[in-house]
């Protein structure tokens, strides 16, 4: 459904976006996060079961029921999952293993209408009100597909995700092209060092060395980055403290944690106060 993209707005004013990962596939967990200070939520696709694209478009529905921003992360660059996740309603998109110019303009053409891509286009999908936004339905010469075209191409956010050595070396060329951001993935990053005991350390030096060139390259070509919130709480600094330090340095848009990590805290939290009497 056609609606402003307020993480777009926000990064245009140098503000920062808040949102979870949602791993669960839960609509009715989608909507308890209406209720916080989130902007967005992040559908996992990757590394989750719930790959079905019905799946995608009710928890879709279920963000645009409480206000909140969609994006997708599909499970690979592939014209075709980037296409019907836009088509589906979600206004931003986050492509995986992008480590060349080459695989982010493949991200790029698959995310936007000609000239300045090669997406298909069909008027009849959730993302331009099944036609509704139309002013004609007349197919010999449908009105309203310039204005249409023109908010996807303002409102749309399509992020590649750096999560590879080469991808950081290759960040200006990448960065050259139309995609709209990165989001660094600094987990992914610290297996690919080449460096055992940096294999899931997030504050291992040589990760954090990249994750600072990443930001830092991105606030060069004026493009914002996005990444876990924790990734930027070295040395037990606050989550407040973290993003007062690097929204200036163009660290814009924030996850602040999984969906499934957050249930699970809370039940250990609740185990602890109950173990004595659990046996």
């Amino acid at each position: 459904m056609q609606k402003v993209n307020i993480v777009r707005e926000r990064i245009a004013k140098g503000r920062p976006s808040f949102g979870p990962f949602v791993f669960s596939g839960s609509p009715t967990v989608v909507e308890t996060f209406g209720v916080g200070p989130f902007h967005f939520v992040l559908f996992d696709t990757e590394h989750t079961p719930y790959a079905s694209f019905e799946t995608v478009a009710g928890l879709i529905r279920a963000a645009d029921a409480v206000g909140l921003i969609s994006f997708v992360r599909v499970w690979e660059n592939n014209p075709i999952l980037i296409s019907k996740v836009i088509e589906l309603g979600a206004l931003g998109v986050v492509v995986p293993h992008v480590s060349t110019r080459e695989d982010a303009l493949r991200a790029v053409e698959a995310s936007r209408f000609a000239p300045r891509g090669t997406r298909g286009h069909c008027p009849i999908v959730r993302e331009f009100d099944f036609g509704l936004t139309l002013d004609s339905w007349d197919y010999g010469k449908l009105s309203g597909v310039p204005e249409s075209i023109a908010w996807d191409d303002r409102e749309v956010l399509v992020m590649g995700l750096v999560e590879e050595k080469r991808a950081v070396d290759n960040l200006d060329a990448i960065l050259e092209t139309e995609l709209d951001g990165v989001f660094v993935g600094t987990n992914d990053l610290s297996f690919t060092l080449g460096i055992a005991e940096a294999a899931g350390q997030m504050f291992h030096p040589a990760v954090l060395r990249l994750r600072d060139e990443a930001v830092r390259r991105c606030k060069e070509h004026g493009k914002p980055a996005m990444c876990s919130i924790s990734s930027f709480m070295e040395n037990g600094i606050s989550m407040e403290a973290a993003v007062r330090r690097w929204v200036p340095e163009g660290m814009l848009v924030y996850h602040v944690g999984v969906d499934l990590n957050f249930i699970r805290a809370r039940c250990a939290q609740i185990a602890q106060q109950i173990k004595a009497f659990a046996d």
